[in-house]
């Protein structure tokens, strides 16, 4: 399991917000991979999270650890939101060279 270099806080039972709530749409995700020029090998990846009427959020992952952090904290909760969904078999999953940046 990767090691956190931050504090985790879970909550079992989240309360939902009281009052009025706004929809504002599904967010839209790219995820790509970041170099500091054109012709070196990729350094980082970066999540770009937009929303209807909201600046771009990104999120980077320097480190495998940090990445791998985020990956198996939302398979667990994958496994524990839906139990009865199939499993992920990511063993064989490959990126491919060609478009893969942010």
């Amino acid at each position: 399991m990767a090691k956190s270099r931050g504090k985790t806080t879970r909550q079992a039972n989240t309360p939902r917000p009281q009052g009025k709530m706004v929809t504002l749409g599904l967010p839209e995700i790219e995820i790509g991979a970041w170099r500091p020029a054109d012709e070196a090998p990729p350094e980082q990846v970066h999540m770009l999270f937009s929303l209807k009427g909201l600046p771009p959020f990104i999120v980077r992952f320097k480190s495998p650890d940090s990445l791998d952090f985020l990956i198996e904290e939302l398979a667990r909760y994958r496994r524990y939101v839906w139990p009865g969904s199939e499993a992920l078999d990511l063993a064989n999953d490959t990126l491919e060279e060609e478009g893969d940046d942010a």
